[in-house]
């Protein structure tokens, strides 16, 4: 088994790992294998337990995948931390809301390593 690398471009915010909110992601029940149901994409550092990324997922692709053009309306992203907050308001406690609604929003093109 070897380690997987994801080429990501994501707009949201970028937090210090949580364990206490992974675990909660994770093993709580209210949604199909714990996971809840949201349109907010969640990455997180599962091998360093560095970080967890928040927000919208713009682009996604394996190491040899041909992204081809990925077009990025800056309009649209203008209005995604609105959108995203009110998403995790909707789907996880008001202990974890700080998360999104005290760090700023930045568009971040990164590897991400599973």
């Amino acid at each position: 088994m070897g380690v997987d690398a994801r080429f990501y471009t994501v707009y949201g915010v970028k937090v210090p790992y949580d364990k206490e909110f992974v675990d909660y992601f994770y093993d709580d029940p209210s949604g199909p294998d714990g996971h809840y149901p949201t349109n907010v994409d969640l990455i997180m550092d599962g091998m360093g337990g560095r970080y967890i990324i928040i927000g919208k997922i713009l682009f996604a692709g394996e190491e040899c995948d041909d992204p081809g053009l990925t077009i990025i309306n800056i309009s649209d992203l203008l209005q995604l931390p609105g959108i995203i907050q009110t998403e995790f308001r909707k789907n996880f406690p008001e202990e974890y809301w700080n998360l999104v609604e005290n760090n700023a929003f930045f568009l971040m093109s990164f590897i991400h390593y599973s």
